[in-house]
């Protein structure tokens, strides 16, 4: 089809009249077609929105929910996937060619463009999406609008304070510092943005050299003249992915290139967010093992409404990790009392800490972490209080599985005496595995290398991981093998780009994309992370000090990055999907029953994740990239 009959289509289309042929040819140049076969799936429900919407073009396409006679057969000229652009939640329908079908791919920013534009297209747009809900579901859904939709013009903070490009930076330094404001947009004499002016920039472009500056006033010299600005109607996720993707802290609304207010990314965590404190009231609540078990058992539905907030699961799972977090503490002390009332004995009185080890500490947890713990004891600890404490690791291991932290397999939990040492023999412990690395060695330390304190002497900790961080450092060749180890495992793609599943057994036709995609971003991102003695924990946090270090490259940030956010989005919503259905979560995935979207996207971080590891073994092996 051609860009002529696209535009020949939508002129007859009634959304589009009133648009002028010009923005027409515009949209259609920024636009994708799409050849699908019958059978294809365009989205599954529950899948991550695909920044866009579809338009079908030829062929048929069936829409279907969960709801009684919830299903809608579109024809030509239809749009799909119009909820979830609103709402910026998960497909709430599965979408289907009936036949063979050619689609066109609007990218959202066109709509929005569009929106702010022209109302009257705007207006149709939000009619068809409730006529499209109250189809689907059989009842009024006018309210969706206000519910769900979380636009920056809702939020943001107006009127903006501008300042003209011919002000000096003095002079708006001055504006700033009087109004008690972190920001300013600069505009030009017509009023046009021209960029905008934060405390960020005068600290690192004014001062960076300020005699020179102070020769050189002029604002336009220290202003960011790329700023993300965006519609009013813009949704509050999409500005916080630009602005993530720009690495901007405040992105500025515009009405026909005019500034008409503010928001920034604190503004936009807190409000998408806002709700993460009520989850965890509960937990601060509960009274016993079994409230504690409940807990746990629905977290699924935080995560659920989360992603349901957010696209980037990477700002999702530190908020689950914590939740596990505050489970774990509070059972703790729940077993704590337990303890004193069969023993006399209040641990809590002993100095000692609980170290978590691996996705918990990373604050990378999803729904299905296991019991990677161990104590720290004090060098001066007496044996009757160590004999006290690892009686106590038996009760509070037995708890922590009976709530749904399962026995780690491995072994590394408290009630296992190598992982339950004093400051001192932790110390020889890991200084034997790092100077003589077996097998054992090189698998624990891929969990017990990333540790924080659970509760108890936080001083212990630390030592144990600068301890950690001097030894890797003059002990580089420990980290190549680690990294080898990595090496003889097999990414899940074949030269030919098909998926690599298990062939047999309980998961056949799956793939565990935890041990196949994601511990290899972990583990060569700590590599690194280790070996230049950074104290972070995170991956996506290490990754972005590693590339201000330069130590890695911008373009394999911003590859490895997005090959994370797929991996960890499929692996969330397929846990999600588990929990719903009363399964046990797991890390196994079939690829096949994934939309031919969210295929390809895997395909593509398979290949970066390979390329990553690669760079990593050349990296530590001492060969050039």
């Amino acid at each position: 089809m051609l860009n002529k009959e696209i535009i020949d289509l939508l002129q007859n289309f009634f959304l589009f009249r009133g648009v002028d042929l010009e923005r027409l040819e515009m949209v259609t140049g920024n636009s994708q077609l799409i050849a699908l076969e019958s059978g294809d799936v365009i989205f599954h429900k529950n899948e991550a929105y695909q920044k866009g919407l579809y338009m079908l073009a030829e062929g048929k396409v069936s829409l279907a929910a969960d709801y009684e006679h919830g299903e809608v057969t579109l024809s030509p000229g239809d749009f799909i996937g119009l909820s979830t652009f609103l709402a910026k939640s998960r497909y709430t329908v599965t979408a289907k060619c009936v036949d063979d079908s050619t689609l066109i791919f609007f990218p959202e920013v066109c709509i929005y463009k569009l929106m702010s534009d022209y109302e009257d297209f705007k207006e149709k747009l939000q009619q068809l999406i409730i006529d499209r809900l109250n189809n689907l579901s059989g009842h009024k859904t006018d309210s969706i609008l206000h519910s769900t939709y979380k636009s920056v013009g809702t939020y943001m903070t107006s009127p903006v304070m501008k300042v003209n490009c011919s002000t000096t930076i003095v002079d708006a330094c001055q504006v700033m510092s009087n109004h008690r404001i972190g920001s300013l947009v600069a505009v030009d004499d017509r009023n046009k943005i021209a960029g905008i002016l934060t405390s960020k920039n005068v600290i690192h472009k004014f001062f960076n050299n300020f005699e020179e500056s102070l020769n050189r006033p002029e604002l336009e010299r220290y202003v960011n003249d790329d700023p993300v600005a965006v519609p009013p109607e813009f949704p509050l996720v999409s500005t916080l992915h630009e602005m993530r993707k720009k690495n901007q802290d405040y992105a500025v609304a515009v009405k026909n290139d005019e500034p008409i207010g503010i928001i920034s990314s604190k503004d936009i965590l807190r409000i998408l967010f806002s709700d993460s404190s009520i989850y965890a009231t509960s937990i601060d609540e509960a009274e016993s093992v079994d409230d504690l078990r409940e807990n746990f058992r629905s977290l699924y539905r935080t995560a659920e409404s989360l992603m349901n907030s957010s696209k980037m699961t990477s700002e999702i799972l530190p908020i689950i990790s914590s939740m596990h977090i505050n489970i774990m503490k509070k059972l703790y002390d729940v077993t704590a009392e337990q303890f004193l009332e069969k023993t006399g004995k209040d641990i809590r009185t002993i100095k000692h800490a609980i170290i978590v080890m691996g996705s918990a500490a990373r604050k990378e947890a999803m729904l299905d972490p296991d019991q990677d713990n161990g104590y720290v004891f004090p060098d001066s600890i007496s044996e009757e209080d160590r004999a006290s404490l690892n009686e106590f690791a038996v009760h509070f291991s037995d708890n922590l599985d009976y709530v749904g932290y399962e026995y780690c397999k491995g072994g590394i939990m408290v009630t296992n005496e190598e992982m339950a040492n004093t400051l001192s023999e932790w110390k020889e412990l890991i200084g034997d595995w790092i100077d003589n690395p077996g097998e054992k060695g090189i698998r624990w330390s891929s969990i017990i290398f990333d540790l924080t304190t659970l509760v108890g002497e936080d001083r212990l900790v630390w030592e144990l991981r600068q301890f950690i961080l001097d030894k890797i450092s003059k002990k580089p060749a420990f980290l190549l093998q680690m990294l080898q180890s990595d090496a003889g495992l097999k990414i899940p793609r074949s030269i030919f780009g098909k998926f690599i599943v298990e062939k047999e057994g309980e998961h056949k036709g799956m793939i565990n994309l935890k041990r196949a995609a994601l511990s290899f971003i972990v583990d060569v991102t700590r590599a690194f992370s280790l070996f230049k003695g950074q104290q972070d924990l995170n991956t996506i946090e290490r990754m972005e000090h590693l590339a201000r270090a330069h130590v890695l490259s911008e373009e394999t940030h911003d590859n490895i990055q997005n090959a994370y956010e797929v991996v960890t989005d499929i692996l969330l919503s397929n846990q999600i999907e588990m929990a719903k259905e009363g399964k046990q979560p797991d890390k196994f995935v079939d690829p096949h029953k994934l939309s031919l979207y969210n295929q390809e996207k895997l395909k593509n971080a398979l290949s970066q994740i390979s390329k990553f590891l690669s760079t990593g073994l050349r990296y530590f092996s001492g060969s050039p990239f």
